[in-house]
């Protein structure tokens, strides 16, 4: 059982989902602020959640010859040994935006790395534990991966809350510091973002005051800002909203330290409340029950381990109708991710192994062409041979039908993906060209039903005459690899 709310308040185990670069800063930062509580990071089983767990645990030998440290960091790839009895859960794992890349467009990937993790809490409280765990969640896209999350674990409303607003709320006052030149982010208070974690979000410059020239003045106020077309404001808002983006341009991936310094304050105000300090709002994507979407808004952390709603400032006529519009989009997509859910839950319940048998493999291997020496070509342009092998004697029809459409819609597959099925053959098999980007949905929906993923070696698309002869190829291959 947790044991925040007992007489000890401190924490007793923190677990981060996920050893990303974001999970990766955070655990450290975590174990200095919480010298007295268990540190888990989990990563799915692979070579580079190894690597990881091993640069991490190699630094922290070092790191105890010059600082004084109290518990150790434990690495697991083990779901029920990093959620089991835990007090806080950050999740920051998932596929990471590259540049161009719109949030909503990793929302198939990260359901196959947020579902395992939301199960498993599910199957953890019908146990009887995990009761009064406090979800924070940073996979992207933020507010419904939230939502998902909520949906799928039966975790209470009110422990469960996204990061977007504080990270947005420092790229505001980032833009403002700047604009204005002032001497410190001290010189500005009353700065908020709220509503939705992209294009939508609505930077609130209505209640914004700064300290220049000796007083505290409201922004909009001000004479550089209160021009006839306010565009030093407009310049601010669009600075905030492109801020992320224009990081992934610069780094080319997501931010994350930035990330780990917000989930951190949400951590640190979550333990303080608890405690029973008075402690500031934050902005959080938590749930709007109303439209039945998560959405950035201030709120307050109790001592019960909850958070209340406060009440949003007043806004201008601008930002009321901003935030009506950026409500409405959320809503329009959360349909879109909804029937995505739909699809991708009965894809996965075709697939994973049970009683009756279903997935046993799912084999992959790059198809080599001619222009393939040249260095500029990136890698998300390479193509894949998968094979998902099914294992049953054999397959009704429809399910196999089933299967396939399911696989065209979660990952976009058009007719010129070439997907081929053979149901005469022992097992039977699905088959498709894959870009990168669905060959690894493939792969972490691989992880997720805990099936064998085999990677086979490359060959030269010239030796292709279609997907079936390439699938029989790989099939009598793998066979010789295994046996």
């Amino acid at each position: 059982m947790s044991e925040l709310n007992s007489e000890n308040k401190n924490p007793k185990k923190i677990a981060v989902m996920g050893s990303g670069a974001i999970g990766e800063k955070l655990v450290g930062k975590l174990q200095q602020e919480y010298p007295d509580a268990e540190i888990v990071l989990w990563n799915r089983k692979s070579a580079r959640g190894a690597a990881v767990a091993d640069d991490r645990e190699q630094a922290e030998i070092i790191k105890r010859k010059h600082k004084e440290i109290h518990n150790e960091i434990v690495y697991t790839s083990d779901l029920d040994k990093a959620l089991r009895d835990t007090d806080i859960v950050v999740v920051t794992g998932g596929v990471s935006r590259t540049p161009g890349q719109p949030r909503f467009d990793l929302a198939g990937d990260n359901l196959a790395f947020i579902d395992p993790i939301a199960r498993k809490v599910k199957e953890l409280s019908e146990h009887g534990h995990n009761e009064q765990t406090a979800y924070f969640i940073a996979s992207n896209p933020i507010g419904f991966i939230d939502k998902r999350f909520q949906d799928v674990s039966g975790a209470k409303v009110d422990h469960v809350l996204g990061l977007g607003g504080e990270l947005d709320v420092s790229r505001l006052e980032q833009s403002i510091k700047k604009k204005l030149k002032l001497s410190s982010y001290d010189d500005i208070k009353n700065a908020m973002v709220i509503g939705d974690h992209g294009g939508d979000m609505i930077p609130v410059l209505s209640n914004i005051e700064v300290f220049k020239n000796g007083n505290w003045q409201k922004l909009l106020d001000l004479p550089e800002v209160k021009t006839s077309d306010f565009a030093m404001a407009k310049e601010i808002i669009q600075e905030t909203i492109k801020a992320g983006s224009k990081i992934i341009e610069g780094k080319g991936h997501s931010a994350h330290v930035a990330p780990a310094e917000g989930l951190l304050l949400m951590v640190s105000r979550y333990t303080d409340a608890v405690n029973g300090k008075d402690v500031t709002p934050l902005v959080a994507s938590v749930l709007n029950e109303e439209k039945g979407v998560y959405s950035g808004r201030p709120v307050q952390f109790t001592k019960n381990g909850t958070y209340e709603l406060v009440n949003m400032p007043s806004l201008s006529k601008e930002e009321r109708v901003g935030l009506d519009k950026s409500l409405n989009n959320a809503q329009k997509d959360m349909e879109k991710f909804s029937k995505l859910c739909a699809v991708k839950d009965e894809l996965y319940y075709s697939l994973k192994p049970n009683k009756m048998g279903s997935t046993t493999e799912i084999v992959y291997s790059a198809i080599e062409e001619a222009n393939d020496s040249d260095k500029t070509k990136s890698s998300k342009d390479k193509r894949f041979d998968v094979t998902i092998k099914l294992n049953v004697p054999a397959i009704e029809p429809q399910k196999l039908a089933n299967i396939e459409n399911n696989l065209k819609s979660i990952m976009n597959l058009g007719d010129e993906s070439n997907l081929f099925s053979n149901k005469n053959v022992i097992p039977p098999t699905v088959s498709f060209i894959a870009n990168k980007k669905q060959k690894d949905f493939i792969k972490s929906l691989a992880a997720e039903i805990d099936v064998e993923t085999i990677k086979l070696p490359a060959h030269p698309s010239e030796k292709i005459d279609s997907v079936a002869s390439a699938t029989q190829s790989n099939v009598i291959e793998l066979s010789s690899v295994k046996h």
